[in-house]
């Protein structure tokens, strides 16, 4: 199944977006959007950037956008995306140049004197901000939290790619049980059911699948996914895709055979702090409530069970066209490494009405194993809205091969 094209964000949405931005600043000469490609997937934060204001994936090349109020430019670092980028933009001068030239490509097209503006530069090595710095007068309106507010809120065209991700999560789930065998490594388990979300349609899609009799947290790559089923053995399913560039992401859990009486508690105890998490992301509540209600939840389960040295990882985060949207992922500390914990103070908000979130929490407990659910929900003004619909209990599976 191919993608659907009828599914993009409309050309007059991404303009009204790169207008709402403009006009929110300090009246600047131009706005500088740098982002990389889809390649490094989550991994690259700025490409949401890219991905909202103009709906562009340069995959794994670097780009700046640059515009006015009369003139828009693209800057491309590798000349073999000019093709895909003309086809994609309207109105807009498509320039492949080194790195090192942009700057004074930007100087040329824009003037040396006046305040740009900057959004995505965070992410940006550099060599490549060292150029623009040099060939302009000041870089001095940095618009990185205006464009996060209006990342928060969804239209409606968003919340249909994000209904068209949580489809294909769905489908990975019902479809993770034929992928498993005693032959299957985990890892290879994985590149099968990734290469089924891409012809599902998701245009991206990272999963990560452990598998052991006391799972000790997500593995993702060849060289910590290489077990191979065996009875008794826990299964963590997590999946991060991407259709139009719009982040889905959900996990689920089951075990090989009847589950383990230990098991069974890990995920009574994530599933109950999924219930209060949901419970409490409302738009009338702050976001700030929704992981402490979660891991007090976790930790009275803890205290319960004796479950000693349980470590977790970020209990959720806001969805968009970053995989962890900025500011409303703020409040969700990561706790899995100490030296995560609490590195950004997280900004007072209060979700709104049409945002997205992942809410996942999750316990990996040395004596006894892991768990972790995650589930897509919109806000409404009442209760929050599930997008993935596949079932959150604890699967009892069995290997045919």
């Amino acid at each position: 199944m191919l993608p659907d094209l009828d599914l993009a964000v409309a050309k007059s949405e991404l303009t009204a977006r790169q207008v709402a931005l403009f006009d929110k600043l300090d009246q600047p000469k131009a706005v500088l959007a740098f982002g990389y490609g889809s390649a490094l997937g989550a991994g690259g934060p700025s490409h949401g950037v890219m991905r909202y204001l103009t709906g562009w994936d340069s995959h794994e090349a670097m780009s700046l956008f640059a515009y006015d109020g009369a003139r828009q430019v693209l800057l491309l670092s590798s000349p073999f995306v000019e093709t895909l980028a003309t086809a994609h933009f309207d109105h807009t001068q498509i320039i492949p140049a080194p790195v090192g030239q942009w700057g004074n490509i930007i100087a040329e097209i824009f003037g040396t004197v006046g305040s740009f503006a900057t959004v995505g530069f965070s992410d940006m090595p550099h060599a490549v901000f060292d150029g623009i710095a040099r060939a302009v007068s000041e870089l001095s309106i940095t618009g990185d939290t205006a464009l996060a507010q209006l990342r928060i809120v969804k239209s409606a065209k968003e919340t249909a790619l994000l209904e068209k991700g949580a489809a294909i999560c769905d489908a990975l789930f019902a479809a993770l049980p034929r992928f498993l065998s005693r032959e299957n490594s985990a890892y290879r388990s994985q590149l099968q059911l990734e290469c089924h979300a891409r012809l599902a349609g998701a245009d991206y899609c990272k999963t990560w699948l452990s598998i052991a009799p006391r799972v000790d947290g997500p593995r993702y790559w060849p060289k910590e996914a290489c077990q191979t089923p065996q009875d008794g053995d826990q299964i963590l399913f997590g999946v991060a895709l991407t259709v139009e560039g719009y982040w889905a992401h959900g996990i689920r859990m089951g075990s090989l055979g009847p589950a383990q009486p230990h098991h069974l508690h890990l995920w009574s105890a994530v599933h109950a702090a999924l219930l209060h998490g949901e419970d409490t992301l409302r738009s009338d509540t702050p976001l700030a409530n929704v992981p402490k209600t979660m891991s007090d939840c976790l930790d009275a389960h803890a205290a319960e069970h004796n479950w000693r040295d349980a470590r977790s990882f970020r209990g959720g985060h806001g969805l968009g066209t970053s995989y962890e949207e900025p500011l409303t992922t703020l409040p969700f500390a990561q706790d899995w490494h100490p030296n995560f914990a609490n590195a950004v103070k997280p900004t007072a908000i209060t979700p709104p009405e049409t945002s997205i979130f992942e809410l996942h929490p999750n316990v990996f407990v040395p004596s006894a194993g892991g768990a972790a659910l995650g589930e897509m929900y919109q806000v409404t003004n009442d209760k929050p809205r599930s997008l993935l619909h596949f079932p959150r209990d604890l699967m009892e599976l069995s290997l045919t091969r």
